[in-house]
């Protein structure tokens, strides 16, 4: 049986995606290690109820036999999409962790080394970063964000429950990069001081991410402090250990003036044209433009750099 976890690990490891095997009993340590946290007071229940709503600890009816909890990294560029609008170019820049398309290829590729063993793989809603750091695959940075060795932070994480067994468990203590120590970078680059000094738990309720993936944005966000169509990255950008990490992938002209023109008008997608809702969904856009994230986030960087134009 190591030799199976072996080769899972190496399969994974040759397609360039970096993983750790665990004890599924650590599930209910994670459970127990968040709890503590709002008991603390260190986190704010009301700022994390969505997702811990979304979030699972108990698999016995998806998987009765689980033993295993396999986390894999799959690295990520950022995307710059070059668009014009109203005759003028803009660039709008996704992070690193929002392309969803490429989760097909990690999930193939595991059920590719385990089915013919008899063994499945079930995906678990769980605090991925918070596993991938007691994993040992990576360790917290200042700003909360998770690094891995040769990737930095730009990477998606993907945790999956098995009953393959686990015949050498992973599990450690959290730990936080040295490199952190005597550097302030993040600190210094957040636009709304949502990074703490003193712990890697940030400061939720300042944070820029949290803010443009919500329904509303309140009134002290600046709104010049806005850089991607969704999340934030500034301290990513500015981390060293992120400095010979960095992957661009450059997409021209994904929208016209008049499809773009729908889309700020947020436009029902079902009234949309064929091919542009195809494009949305072909580019990982599809979820923003129906939890109608896509036309607020990308009126307030078309905005910005119009300010920015008149500015000069």
């Amino acid at each position: 049986m190591a030799a199976l976890q072996e080769k899972l690990l190496k399969d994974l490891e040759q397609e360039g995606y970096p993983a750790r095997i665990i004890s599924a009993t650590h599930l209910k340590d994670i459970e127990q290690e968040i709890a503590s946290l709002f008991d603390s007071g260190i986190a704010q229940r009301s700022l994390y109820q969505e997702v811990l709503d979304h979030w699972k600890y108990d698999y016995a009816s998806e998987c009765p036999e689980a033993k295993s909890l396999i986390i894999v990294a799959m690295p990520q560029p950022i995307i710059k999409m070059r668009l014009s609008w109203q005759g003028q170019p803009h660039e709008i820049i996704i992070p690193p962790t929002y392309n969803f398309k490429m989760d097909r290829l990690v999930i193939d590729l595991i059920n590719k080394v385990l089915e013919p063993e008899g063994y499945r793989i079930v995906r678990a809603a769980v605090p991925q970063k918070l596993m991938a750091v007691h994993s040992g695959l990576s360790e917290y940075g200042r700003n909360n964000v998770s690094y891995i060795p040769g990737f930095g932070s730009y990477y998606r994480l993907l945790t999956f429950v098995s009953d393959i067994p686990c015949t050498h468990d992973n599990w450690q203590a959290v730990k936080t990069m040295q490199a952190c120590d005597n550097c302030h970078a993040c600190i210094k680059s957040c636009p709304t001081q949502a990074i703490n000094p003193e712990r890697f738990i940030i400061n939720i309720d300042r944070c820029l991410t949290f803010w443009n993936e919500s329904d509303t944005i309140p009134d002290w966000v600046d709104r010049g402090s806005h850089n991607a169509l969704i999340g934030c990255l500034r301290c990513q950008k500015v981390c060293p250990q992120n400095a010979r990490h960095e992957q661009v992938v450059i997409m021209n002209q994904l929208f016209s003036e008049e499809e773009l023109t729908l889309i700020l008008d947020d436009t029902e997608i079902d009234k949309l044209p064929e091919q542009l809702v195809n494009t949305l969904k072909e580019h990982n856009l599809d979820y923003l433009y129906r939890e109608r994230l896509l036309a607020r986030n990308l009126r307030l960087l078309l905005d910005k750099d119009e300010r920015m134009a008149c500015s000069r």
